[in-house]
């Protein structure tokens, strides 16, 4: 069984989690607090972020890194682009290097400019790199949660780690297309919405 591991307990966290166990991955949603995890964990869904979806029975919310981390096969990394490189270092000593790490965040760094996957890059060994992979798209989590049809763009320099992200998420209602332009994946999902504003 695939075991995967979502850093982030925004809407968008817990859609891509239950996308992921609803195909049959081992889940680890991991939360900052305990009390968020318990709270999670008693409810059994994200009643503040994205309340009336039940957790399918492959999530387990956790505050603890070493066991939302331990086995990965992949971690996604849904944290406001603001908070990732905390969030990165913090998880760095407990990650196998066998993991696909994979950034579901958009935007950009404010003091740097930097993109999410030259973040990753400049926080993880270089035996991360070229399983690092980015996910953006049309994406808004309520309605794939709902099931509506969607989809979306995986992109990694390594077409092999792209494939293997694409085949986790694929389904019948979730499109997922693959490429090596990671930076065009990153910039589109991050200057998306200021086209849309300037065009009115």
């Amino acid at each position: 069984m695939t075991r995967v591991t979502v850093i982030g307990t925004t809407s968008w966290g817990t859609t891509l989690a239950m996308m992921l166990a609803r195909k049959g991955a081992e889940v680890r949603l991991w939360a900052r607090t305990q009390e968020e995890a318990v709270a999670l964990e008693r409810a059994r869904e994200n009643q503040r972020l994205l309340p009336g979806f039940p957790f399918p029975p492959g999530i387990r919310a956790t505050a603890s890194v070493e066991e939302a981390t331990a086995g990965a096969d992949m971690v996604v990394l849904v944290v406001p682009s603001r908070s990732l490189r905390e969030n990165v270092r913090g998880l760095r000593p407990h990650l196998d290097s066998r993991s696909i790490v994979l950034s579901a965040t958009k935007g950009l760094e404010k003091a740097s400019a930097n993109r999410m996957s030259q973040i990753l890059e400049e926080e993880l060994p270089k035996a991360f790199h070229s399983r690092i992979s980015v996910l953006s798209g049309p994406n808004l989590a309520k309605e794939i949660a709902q099931g509506m049809p969607a989809s979306t763009v995986v992109a990694s320099q390594d077409e092999e780690v792209a494939l293997r992200v694409q085949e986790l998420f694929m389904s019948s209602t979730f499109r997922v297309y693959t490429n090596t332009d990671v930076v065009g994946v990153e910039l589109g999902g991050a200057l998306k919405n200021i086209i849309a504003l300037g065009a009115g």
